[in-house]
């Protein structure tokens, strides 16, 4: 599994010319899907321009995504060889309530399987100084976050929300623990 937020910014090189088409900008999620589409990329020329890249194009990731042809890129409003009839959801930053109307968070990243795409959570974000005492929160992508607007709604928190055991509240407890033995 990956981080999408891992590979932002990194050069998408196509495997024909082995030429760099551009750098990978954001991840490709529309609302009604559980698959990762593709991402959007910033192009660079005589005017920076976005494209969209299918997933499908991708041909793998490591230091580079590198892409099996430049050719299947799009106009980023383009959504031909894209499998969905959702609308396109700009996932990170988006907020997360819960069906109470509690704050959970924002979406700070997501994870997904590099191999299929298929979207297996979201990090979620309380604020930065919220995540260093208590860590980011995981949601579980199993069909209970539902995108509306600008917003995405959680239902049944309490089933889905995984706690990151990295966290400053942690480090000092454990710290605490080790000099008192």
């Amino acid at each position: 599994m990956i981080k999408s937020k891992m590979l932002l910014g990194m050069n998408v090189v196509d495997v024909k010319s082995g030429k760099i088409v551009g750098k990978i900008k954001e991840p490709l999620v529309f609302s009604d899907d559980k698959i990762l589409q593709g991402f959007i990329l910033e192009c660079n020329g005589w005017v920076k321009n976005k494209r969209v890249l299918p997933a499908k194009n991708i041909k793998s990731i490591k230091n580079n995504v590198i892409i099996y042809s430049a050719e299947n890129l799009k106009d980023a409003g383009n959504r031909s060889g894209i499998d969905t009839k959702g609308k396109h959801v700009k996932v990170l930053g988006i907020k997360v309530i819960s069906n109470d109307g509690e704050n959970i968070g924002c979406i700070d990243d997501v994870i997904f399987d590099e191999k299929n795409f298929s979207i297996q959570g979201y990090v979620i974000s309380d604020g930065i100084v919220e995540d260093i005492i208590n860590g980011k929160s995981i949601i579980l992508n199993d069909g209970k976050i539902i995108f509306k607007g600008e917003e995405a709604i959680l239902n049944e928190s309490d089933d889905v929300i995984l706690k990151n055991d990295i966290s400053l509240k942690k480090a000092f407890k454990k710290a605490g623990e080790a000099k008192g033995k």
